[in-house]
């Protein structure tokens, strides 16, 4: 079965965001919040160390094959998204890939909505809306 370019679109967005080190930020600017976001990266970057590009390929086909059968095609709540660690088709996509989703890989406070043919990104607290274009065939 085709997967559709709107999940392909959208998977490939979330491949791309956690293979290059996901933006963690949770708005505050205290510097306990500060300290911690500096630790979440260092975790980050050796848990990126340890996933390879086959794993991202997987995670990747998983969750646009996820988006596609819940979202798109299923009529399942439109929205995808991060607080601290993944909601559960994030976190089950990256379990099929063997990849760890922890609290530290994706970006932390980032929402994504699908309807229809468009999608749009909110990468962070109180982060602007920003549309994501679909990928060109």
């Amino acid at each position: 079965m085709e997967v559709s370019i709107v999940a392909r679109t959208a998977a490939r967005w979330w491949r791309e965001t956690i293979s290059g080190g996901a933006k963690l930020d949770n708005g505050a600017r205290d510097s306990g919040n500060a300290m911690a976001a500096v630790i979440a990266a260092m975790t980050q970057s050796k848990q990126l160390e340890g996933i390879s590009d086959e794993a991202f390929s997987t995670f990747e086909g998983a969750l646009a094959k996820i988006i596609d059968e819940r979202i798109v095609k299923g009529g399942a709540y439109p929205h995808i998204g991060v607080d601290y660690g993944p909601d559960q088709i994030l976190g089950e996509a990256a379990e099929s890939a063997g990849i760890d989703p922890g609290m530290s890989l994706f970006p932390w406070k980032t929402n994504m909505s699908i309807e229809g043919e468009h999608i749009a990104v909110s990468c962070g607290y109180g982060a602007p809306w920003e549309d994501v274009p679909l990928l060109v065939e």
